[in-house]
């Protein structure tokens, strides 16, 4: 049996993520505004544990999706003052707090974001908190609280988790498949951005954690190699014994193939791409701004653009990452005489395959 459990607004059934599931259960979802607000991690353990218990012996698979790692930052303080001690010196309790999280750290930061003009396009909203942030007087203080706040969540979920793998040990399902990702990071002024989304596609907003535990068919230890989420199925399809379709996307990550010359990370809303080709990344902007290249070995904070001094290089990537979202991209459709219908995000590529946005319906992600 089959079973999915979330808390995510993004995911409720009728958006139909529900499609395959024997059951699917998204009683934890709350409202965008309000999701931001709310601690769900608490109530999806209990769901799972009742998941796992309806389950007995037979075989069942579950797929659990924890929104908390959101802002707002509001982590119990348990979970604040075990990552970060100075906090026990706080009063303040951050998960009682039911404000939009730049208020309760400082008022005067929704006067900039007011400033920066939210009515504004997005690229031209972010590029303007982009200029006016690090003039924020205390833009250093800011950061370096909502980092904190940050960690406080991630170690709230970890702790969540932690009880979910307990139970299964007690309920003899101590042999079962175990995946751990995530489908994006969090920028805190790396490269003038905060949070996620829109304006980021640095490695600090698109590169997650893979974390697979599978007793007796997985050796404990490290790997480090470009991949994507999309091969995430496949591997644990090989994992479980079970046959992958010719049609799907994706490489089992326990494949002995030589690693894929081409990754890459792709938005469909907003026409950007990262592309990573050996020791060269490429950042693919469409209307947010120019190409950039960097060189990961040399330079894994991705600082120095590269991108003017190898030319023909950069092209060739560009080119490739055109093809490959041609070949590859499930969806992500070319419009047709302006035909929207198929899709709710649409990447158009032009005869000379330069990336740029055509069409978009529905809200961006």
């Amino acid at each position: 049996s089959t079973h999915g459990i979330v808390s995510a607004p993004y995911l409720e059934p009728s958006f139909g993520f529900d499609r395959g599931f024997d059951s699917y259960d998204a009683t934890a979802v709350t409202s965008h505004f309000q999701s931001h607000q709310a601690i769900t991690a608490p109530q999806l353990e209990s769901l799972t544990k009742n998941a796992i218990r309806e389950c007995g012996n037979t075989p069942c698979a579950l797929f659990l999706h924890f929104w908390d790692v959101h802002y707002d930052y509001i982590p119990p303080r348990e979970d604040l003052v075990a990552v970060h001690p100075i906090f026990e010196q706080n009063p303040v309790d951050y998960s009682k707090l039911r404000h939009p999280f730049t208020r309760h750290i400082d008022p005067s930061l929704l006067r900039l974001l007011s400033k920066a003009g939210v009515s504004d396009s997005p690229p031209e909203f972010y590029r303007r908190v982009r200029q006016l942030l690090p003039r924020f007087p205390r833009a250093d203080l800011f950061m370096k609280v909502m980092g904190h706040l940050y960690d406080g969540e991630v170690r709230m979920v970890d702790r969540h988790l932690g009880n979910i793998f307990t139970f299964m040990e007690e309920n003899d399902r101590g042999n079962a498949v175990i995946a751990i990702t995530g489908d994006h990071g969090e920028s805190f002024m790396e490269h003038g951005t905060l949070g996620h989304g829109v304006d980021n596609i640095f490695s600090e907003g698109l590169i997650v954690p893979m974390i697979l535990r599978a007793p007796g068919r997985l050796d404990a230890g490290r790997r480090s190699m470009p991949s994507m989420t999309i091969d995430i199925f496949p591997t644990i399809m090989e994992l479980v014994g079970g046959e992958v379709e010719p049609e799907v996307q994706g490489r089992s990550l326990l494949s002995e193939e030589l690693e894929p010359e081409l990754v890459v990370g792709h938005d469909g809303t907003f026409g950007r791409a990262q592309a990573t080709m050996g020791r060269l990344r490429l950042l693919i902007w469409g209307s947010f701004g120019p190409d950039q290249m960097f060189d990961i070995r040399s330079d894994p904070g991705e600082l120095v653009d590269i991108g003017e001094r190898f030319l023909v290089k950069r092209a060739k990537m560009r080119s490739e990452v055109a093809r490959y979202l041609l070949k590859k991209g499930r969806g992500i459709h070319v419009a047709i005489n302006g035909d929207s219908s198929s899709s709710n995000y649409l990447v158009s590529l032009k005869g000379d395959e330069t990336l740029r946005p055509a069409f978009v319906y529905g809200p961006p992600y």
